[in-house]
């Protein structure tokens, strides 16, 4: 009796055009849907900080070889950002910068697909987000960062950047009061200003509407500006000589 009735479904099914599973009747296995990420900028939702505020201390730990994985994973140094988080963390700036201090920026806006290249090469996982579900950081809307004094010198924190210890906790008071201070100084006006912290990582900070915005896997090539092209780079890429003019003793070229 089973068999006929899953026979006379199936054929229903073959009439109409569908197939049986379209429905998952036959088929206990959900459907995995692609997670959403956008290849392209159809608008201008990411924006370059600095070009908002030059005063930034930029310091993209991936686009060199100073970070965990020692490789450059970001093809281009190019901090880039959403541009309503930009505004929170320009506010969050102009406050720090009253109290002497200025906002160096170690991450932002990082491409999908350099996600899971971090995920892959960290030991301990727990620190970094699953390609599976995404980062902020793919958003254009979370950042790492630390504090400058007016020299330039970092605050001392409780552990380095990407330190993947208990010491990069927000909650690790086994240290100096002074470390604590600057960490919890970073917190405080951070938290002000729109953004929310996580728990095992004192220099991140999440835009309290980071779910608002889409991930995104945009090449930094994107963003790079437009190098002349045609006659104008040629005449550009010229090198003239620098000798005088033999009659006259002025100008860069041997005649008048």
């Amino acid at each position: 009796m089973k068999a006929k009735f899953t026979f006379l479904v199936a054929l229903v099914f073959f009439i109409v055009g569908y197939s049986p599973d379209t429905f998952g009747i036959f088929n206990n296995t959900p459907s995995l849907k692609p997670f959403p990420v956008i290849g392209q900028q159809k608008e201008p939702a990411l924006v370059k900080i600095k070009e908002l505020d030059d005063s930034f201390i930029i310091d993209l730990k991936y686009a060199t070889t100073d970070n965990f994985t020692g490789k450059k994973i970001y093809s281009q140094d190019i901090c880039l950002i959403h541009r309503n988080t930009a505004q929170k963390l320009i506010s969050a700036h102009k406050e720090f910068k009253q109290l002497g201090y200025r906002i160096k920026i170690y991450d932002a806006y990082r491409p999908y697909s350099a996600q899971r290249i971090l995920y892959d090469a960290a030991e301990n996982k727990s620190f970094l987000a699953d390609p599976e579900k995404g980062s902020n950081h793919n958003r254009g809307a979370a950042v790492d960062i630390t504090l400058v004094d007016e020299k330039g010198d970092e605050l001392p924190m409780p552990s380095m950047f990407d330190e993947f210890s208990k010491k990069s906790r927000i909650d690790y008071y086994n240290t100096t009061r002074e470390l604590i201070n600057n960490r919890e100084l970073l917190g405080r006006v951070m938290i002000k200003h729109g953004f929310k912290r996580i728990g095992n990582e004192w220099w991140h900070f999440d835009d309290t509407k980071a779910k608002q915005y889409p991930l995104l896997d945009i090449p930094f090539e994107d963003f790079m500006d437009p190098r002349p092209s045609g006659l104008l780079s040629e005449l550009q890429s010229i090198t003239y000589p620098t000798y005088l003019c033999t009659r006259c003793r002025v100008g860069r070229f041997t005649f008048c």
